[in-house]
């Protein structure tokens, strides 16, 4: 309490002595502004005003000890620490900081490490701040923030790899929905064929196509399109069998083919991966011819009516390296035909709108890595992404919903005990609609990991959806989403 009394006695007659010195004596400010030489010749008689420092600034000492002092300056303005009040000799003093322990400029929005001499002890700092750094206050070691030590870290744990990817139906929540259950659409389709062999396309009414790496000189492709415009046709043979998709994808087909081998012609053009937004850039589809052989060759086809209808995630996503860098992506892609704005339905072939939404979430658990609630307080987990949708209206055409979900998984309620969440309104400012683009973003999620009840295990786990189904004209966008890298780092309990 004397310790106290002592300091504020001795701040009240420092303010006191400054400010006799600014207003009494012209000889005492010539003093001032020779010892303080940093200070231009234009400044203002410093002056205390409250009210304009809480305005313009904020000073914290966020660490002292030893004579070291760690100033950060959260304001918009400079801030300089010119004097200080410290006990010499058991009685305060003012000291010129300049002049004892060196730099006291702490420019907006930085931090400033003042060194001291160990055995000075400062229990008060005179600081100017302000545009023209005539605004005086005080601050106080006493009011430093600590700087916690920083928790223990394992390294980063890659959760997304080749073997995951190849084998993601292990990792999936609700395996079923590869099949069944996944996404409502305006314009049912079924699966028309299941087979594999040696394959000759020649599509033309491609609206989009995707081609990812698998391999040296093997590829995963995901093919949308529809009937045949203009008296094009569509023609695909398997195993020496004929299929007219001019018939069989009367108002719309999705085809997926897995591990091809051979040519692939887009237009006059071989192609490689990528994605190929045909219609979406030119309002007219393209044409396809491919030559090789597959593993494995889906073809999903509506030949009858344009009604609704349930189909499972199968058609609608594709894995693989998709920009050359060795690292598999999983696309989810919901788009099928053209783009458009709050006056219109997106996504249209024809008179016929296309209206694709999730009824379940993708939820993938990666059940590789437990974690123990016992060690670890919390989780990074970091993802590089990227985000396409139709809407070129954005947020006037579409309300905001979520998109991405990360969090963390109970195994035993088949739940998120805690997650964090990417909405549309944050996504879609990282992506041009028309022409079509893919901008890669990384963005980090951290998860806490609750300490009761005590040894339990949680998962990592993300959940993907196409939250927009339609709403007169508006809440109808349709999404193409990558992520192609995810890891995590842990932090243990203390």
């Amino acid at each position: 309490m004397v310790i106290g009394i002592k300091i504020q006695r001795a701040v009240s007659e420092a303010i006191a002595a400054l400010i006799a010195f600014t207003i009494v004596t012209m000889f005492l400010l010539g003093i001032y502004y020779i010892v303080l030489s940093s200070i231009p010749k234009s400044l203002e008689t410093p002056r205390l005003d409250i009210p304009e420092v809480g305005m313009y600034s904020s000073i914290e000492i966020v660490y002292s000890g030893n004579g070291e002092y760690i100033v950060r300056n959260l304001g918009p303005y400079p801030v300089s620490l010119d004097l200080g009040i410290a006990y010499i000799g058991g009685a305060p003093k003012l000291v010129n900081i300049a002049k004892i322990c060196g730099n006291t400029l702490i420019q907006p929005n930085n931090r400033t490490r003042i060194l001291c001499s160990s055995d000075l002890d400062i229990v008060a700092f005179i600081a100017r701040t302000g545009s023209a750094l005539n605004i005086v206050r005080i601050i106080y070691p006493e009011q430093q923030i600590p700087i916690p030590p920083p928790a223990p870290y394992i390294p980063t744990t890659p959760l997304m790899t080749w073997n995951i990817v190849f084998s993601l139906v292990r990792y999936l929540e609700n395996p079923r929905i590869l099949a069944e259950g996944a996404i409502n659409t305006s314009i049912n389709m079924v699966l028309n064929l299941n087979t594999s062999g040696t394959i000759n396309a020649n599509l033309q009414s491609v609206a989009l196509a995707i081609v990812t790496s698998v391999g040296t000189n093997k590829y995963n492709i995901l093919i949308v399109g529809s009937r045949a415009l203009g008296g094009t046709t569509n023609s695909i043979s398997i195993g020496g069998k004929s299929y007219d998709l001019s018939r069989a994808g009367f108002y719309r087909y999705r085809i997926k083919i897995i591990n091809f081998t051979g040519s692939i012609q887009l237009g006059n053009t071989n192609a490689g991966q990528g994605i190929y937004p045909c219609y979406i850039n030119s309002d007219k589809t393209c044409t396809v011819i491919l030559s090789g052989s597959a593993d494995r060759v889906l073809i999903y086809t509506n030949s009858s009516r344009a009604t609704w209808g349930v189909v499972g995630l199968d058609p609608y996503y594709i894995v693989g390296d998709l920009d050359g860098n060795g690292y598999p992506e999983y696309i989810f892609a919901t788009q099928d035909f053209t783009v458009g704005n709050s006056n219109t339905v997106n996504d249209i072939i024809s008179s016929y709108n296309v209206v694709d939404y999730s009824i379940t979430p993708l939820r993938i658990v990666f059940r590789d890595l437990p974690i123990d609630s016992n060690r670890y307080a919390n989780a990074i987990v970091s993802l590089r992404l990227f985000y396409w949708d139709n809407s070129q209206n954005d947020i006037s055409d579409n309300d905001n919903r979520v998109i991405l979900r990360v969090g963390l998984y109970d195994p035993s309620s088949n739940s998120f005990v805690y997650s964090t969440s990417l909405s549309y309104y944050e996504l879609c400012r990282y992506r041009s609609v028309k022409p079509f683009s893919v901008s890669y973003i990384v963005k980090d999620f951290l998860l806490y990991v609750p300490s009761s009840p005590s040894s339990k295990t949680y998962y990592v786990a993300i959940e993907i959806v196409d939250p927009y189904g339609v709403s007169g004209n508006r809440n109808d966008a349709d999404i193409i989403f990558g992520i192609e890298y995810m890891g995590v780092v842990l932090g243990g309990r203390q």
